[in-house]
């Protein structure tokens, strides 16, 4: 049986040793390739973080803002009668005016909203909301 202090000094060796090894690959793959890693641009919240979708789209990941309302609902109303019925459990044709006051007019401190902004819908695609609040 080994001495659970040699079985951490082991650990941390052995994590030591790959993290060196996957930092040499990475400079390596950079000198290959002749490409530096640019820093990243700092960005404020409300600006978003650039992101590319599967299908090779590029979006911009931001907080929702209560001017996102009018796209929130034509979201909605592209929903299928199926998906409505999944999300707010019951049959659902639109969403009233408090409710999309609610979706989109955050605090962003005890109610979170983000989602992807783009110029169009991708074709046959919805993409998502992220919502989270806190619990009192």
């Amino acid at each position: 049986m080994i001495n659970h202090h040699m079985h951490a000094a082991l650990a941390h060796e052995r994590a030591v040793t790959f993290l060196t090894e996957a930092q040499a690959a990475r400079q390596a793959k950079q000198a290959r390739t002749g490409r530096r890693r640019r820093p990243a641009r700092p960005q404020s919240v409300a600006e978003g973080t650039p992101a590319v979708l599967r299908d090779g789209s590029a979006v911009l990941i931001r907080q929702v803002r209560g001017s996102d309302a009018p796209l929130l609902a034509d979201g909605f109303a592209r929903l299928s009668a199926r998906s409505r019925q999944m999300r707010f459990l019951s049959p659902k044709h639109s969403l009233s005016a408090a409710e999309l006051r609610f979706f989109t007019e955050v605090d962003h401190h005890d109610h979170e909203a983000a989602g992807p902004a783009v110029r169009s819908r991708p074709p046959g695609g919805h993409l998502p909301l992220h919502r989270h609040g806190r619990l009192r």
